[in-house]
């Protein structure tokens, strides 16, 4: 991954969590940061997520075990039980890699898009 691009990833990452960790103290929920579909970071609580799964854009047989396993970041709970040292550095690895995978399929669909346009014109 170019320099700057990781730079850029690493500036969105800490802006999404700087984001769930304020919105954590002003509530006292535990709130995950995960991506969106548009390639975004977005932070949500356990009522925003089960609102999703009722809308059907989160699969209802997902839980909040799953959500705390795919994340990227999430805060601590009442209780004082956040994130490790050795599970933020995997998060930061997860988001780096989704971001790869996500550049790397916005390629692919570019291409074919592409391709279709060229194979329409002849």
């Amino acid at each position: 991954m170019n320099v700057f691009r990781r730079m850029r990833a690493s500036l969105m990452l800490a802006e999404a969590i700087r984001r769930a960790d304020r919105a954590a103290e002003r509530t006292g929920h535990r709130y995950y940061v995960v991506p969106d579909g548009a390639g975004h970071l977005v932070y949500m609580d356990r009522a925003n997520f089960r609102g999703l799964k009722r809308k059907r854009y989160i699969s209802r047989e997902a839980t909040t075990g799953d959500l705390r396993g795919d994340c990227f970041y999430f805060t601590a709970s009442r209780g004082g039980d956040g994130m490790t040292p050795r599970e933020l550095g995997e998060g930061r690895e997860r988001f780096l890699g989704w971001l790869r995978d996500d550049e790397r399929r916005r390629k692919a669909k570019g291409r074919a898009g592409h391709e279709r346009k060229k194979a329409k014109s002849l």
